[in-house]
């Protein structure tokens, strides 16, 4: 997927992707995944449109929209976020730290819950902006079966803190369901791209091809 670090730009699409450090685990119980996802939700989803999400125990995968720069104004406006050492305003800048309020926040509750110290986190927030349409769907499928990719479900729908089963199901209250399926036409060819994609990587296997 690549590591370049591309700007976040407003009204664009991003893939948004980290690992943990060393041989720790991003989240070591279920209560994690949700706690992960509810500061997403909190600090993360009033400026952005998510289109497809996984998160497994050493890494996650987002696909999501920034939104307007006034929207992002606004966003920073109302939460009165205070940005120091910028003499300059570079909204790339600010929606970069807006991330970083997510990840850091996630990771002072997990050195405190565990007592941990240090980074969990192996880098900063990598991303790659998508701008094709035929490489944004599969995405939405690399990001929707990541789980089965890695071993850690045997079915499309078996892994909860994935949003395939949310978006077929139509209850995310993170992901925006009709967009998502919007790109793909409809949820019949939603659920028939994804169980093509399925059965390759059952039949390759973890190490073999993806698309």
């Amino acid at each position: 997927m690549g590591n370049k670090r591309e700007p976040f730009l407003p009204d664009n699409v991003y893939h948004i992707y980290n690992h943990s450090i060393g041989s720790a685990n991003l989240f070591l119980e279920e209560a994690n995944y949700y706690y992960f996802l509810d500061l997403f939700k909190k600090h993360i989803s009033p400026f952005t449109e998510v289109y497809a999400y996984c998160l497994l125990p050493n890494h996650f995968h987002f696909i999501l929209k920034i939104a307007s720069f006034d929207e992002i104004m606004k966003f920073i406006h109302q939460k009165e976020y205070h940005f120091s050492g910028n003499r300059y305003f570079n909204i790339s800048e600010q929606i970069s730290h807006l991330f970083g309020n997510c990840f850091n926040a996630y990771a002072k509750g997990i050195n405190k819950r565990y007592h941990r110290m240090g980074s969990l986190f192996v880098t900063s927030i990598k991303r790659k902006i998508v701008s094709d349409k035929n490489y944004l769907k599969q995405l939405i499928l690399y990001v929707n079966l990541n789980a089965v990719h890695h071993g850690f479900a045997n079915n499309l729908e078996d892994w909860p803190y994935s949003s395939y089963r949310h978006i077929i199901h139509s209850n995310s209250f993170l992901v925006s369901c009709h967009k998502t399926i919007a790109f793909f036409n409809s949820k019949v060819q939603f659920r028939i791209l994804h169980e093509e994609a399925f059965d390759k990587i059952k039949k390759a296997g973890e190490t073999g091809p993806f698309f």
